[in-house]
């Protein structure tokens, strides 16, 4: 069970978002300008993102190292306007920070706020936190990441300070951000532009190794049907005992679409791999009802797991929007 914060860092943490908001990063930044710190200690540095530029919904996430910037990444395909928002939100890594309104709060950080004596109001004036993790609901942050989040956003202060007052030049637009990174020889922090690196995520790759099996499988009769494929997190909280943190259910979908059957729905534990499992279902699906004349999914790890093993099986494989899902 990771530990919980004490009410000092707690008050550490807001002290040091109260003073964030009064800059109104948002008036200088665009989600995508963005601002990486490195703390002494740390060994990547954190990518903050800064939400907000349209004057809606206030918020900041960081994405800490190369995995968080492929989470980043992951997010950004979702403009693509194929691939689910709602999976690649939980499937992101990121520790947040939100503006909203009282309702929005979390219950435990509501009694904290009222505890510390703060007094937020109105739309867009309460700051809650969120911490990102896949396979789980998004959880109020634990010790270690509200240390975290207290150093990054009082260093965030600076480096929009810093922006804002001309010491420093970036061309966000040029693939260049800003790095806030502290000097252990001269003792001191510096803000610089720096070229920002592009990680996509990694999706593996599965292939039939068997030669006789994908021979077996080739001489399938093709069923003339379109299977869809898919991934659903159900956007809930199940705490389950032994889990460090409370889990966000996630589901394995297969539908027929000239039956209009639905032939799975799959719970998936937090310790199964996603790709493994729609390949399994896949090939069974070939064993019992032959080889579909397509494959659609708008899930990145269905659609590289199976790519390989469609071409080998000589089946069409498509990424697309599921309406049919989502009925």
């Amino acid at each position: 069970m990771e530990k919980q914060a004490s009410m000092d860092l707690w008050k550490s943490l807001y002290e040091a978002v109260i003073e964030l908001k009064v800059l109104e990063p948002w008036k200088d930044l665009w989600d995508l300008d963005l601002i990486g710190i490195q703390e002494p200690g740390w060994e990547e540095p954190i990518f903050c993102s800064v939400m907000g530029m349209q004057g809606e919904g206030y918020g900041i996430a960081a994405y800490e190292g190369t995995e968080g910037l492929g989470s980043l990444n992951m997010i950004l395909r979702c403009e693509e306007g194929i691939f689910d928002s709602g999976y690649m939100m939980f499937e992101q890594s990121a520790l947040t920070c939100y503006w909203g309104s009282r309702i929005e709060v979390p219950e435990d950080q509501l009694k904290r706020i009222k505890e510390l004596g703060y007094k937020f109001r109105g739309k867009n004036g309460w700051p809650y936190f969120l911490s990102f993790c896949p396979r789980y609901a998004p959880d109020t942050p634990k010790e270690e990441e509200v240390r975290k989040l207290t150093a990054l956003y009082l260093q965030l202060t600076e480096a929009v300070k810093a922006l804002r007052e001309k010491r420093v030049a970036v061309n966000f637009e040029k693939g260049e951000f800003l790095f806030r990174y502290f000097d252990g020889e001269q003792l001191m922090w510096y803000s610089a532009p720096a070229k920002l690196p592009y990680v996509e995520m990694q999706y593996p790759v599965m292939k039939i190794e068997d030669l006789s099996l994908e021979e077996k499988i080739k001489e399938k009769e093709k069923n003339g049907a379109e299977l869809l494929l898919d991934f659903v997190y159900l956007g809930g909280a199940l705490h389950r005992e032994g889990e460090h943190r409370p889990l966000n259910p996630l589901l394995f979908i297969g539908y027929d679409v000239p039956k209009d059957m639905v032939l799975a729905v799959n719970p998936i534990e937090p310790d199964e791999k996603e790709s493994e499992m729609a390949a399994a279902f896949f090939m069974d699906y070939i064993r019992q009802f032959g080889r579909p004349a397509k494959v659609s999914s708008r899930n990145p790890w269905i659609l590289s797991a199976l790519k390989e093993i469609c071409i080998q099986c000589e089946i069409e494989i498509e990424a697309r929007a599921l309406p049919e899902i989502e009925q």
